[in-house]
């Protein structure tokens, strides 16, 4: 398209060129019928040239169209393929960790992912059995020293966890 491009600003020198020739031949002094025809072959080449440069710019806005049409369909199966993945588990490249101290095993490395950096969709209610169980699990590895970079959650988690116990003792203490 680039190269449509310059033909078509090329075309656009041309006319002026022409436009400017012609502007010139007419304030010179007529020399009879021969000075005429020259002008008059002038302004036929000029409006080919003109009808050319016309037809080639709607080709390209012909072509332009049919262009963004092809890209809203991709964006739209994009957008459908993008809506058809599970995203319920998702885990980034950045957030491997090698499994092992080596650069290479065999051309490539072992990697684990990193459970911290687990993104999970449906978030859990500590309430429930299953968001009790799993701020378990995170109080646990914080208290193996497995967890990295989530203290503020890893307090919290203390906090909550240190004032049911309390609760339950003075529950069953009464």
């Amino acid at each position: 398209t680039a190269q449509e491009y310059d033909v078509l600003n090329q075309t656009r020198t041309d006319l002026d060129e022409t436009d400017t020739m012609f502007n010139a031949s007419i304030n010179d002094v007529p020399r009879g019928d021969e000075r005429l025809n020259k002008l008059l072959a002038r302004l036929a080449d000029a409006d080919r040239v003109q009808e050319e440069t016309n037809l080639q710019l709607s080709e390209l806005e012909a072509t332009l169209q049919q262009e963004i049409g092809r890209r809203q369909e991709l964006e739209v199966l994009l957008e459908e393929q993008h809506k058809r993945r599970d995203h319920r588990v998702n885990i980034l490249d950045e957030e491997r960790t090698p499994l092992t101290g080596s650069p290479a095993v065999q051309g490539g490395q072992l990697y684990q992912h990193r459970v911290s950096h687990i993104n999970r969709r449906s978030e859990t209610s500590l309430m429930s059995l299953r968001g009790c169980l799993q701020s378990s699990g995170l109080l646990a590895r914080l208290l193996c020293g497995q967890a990295r970079g989530r203290w503020p959650i890893m307090l919290y988690l203390l906090f909550i966890h240190s004032a049911l116990l309390v609760c339950f003792y003075f529950l069953y203490a009464a």
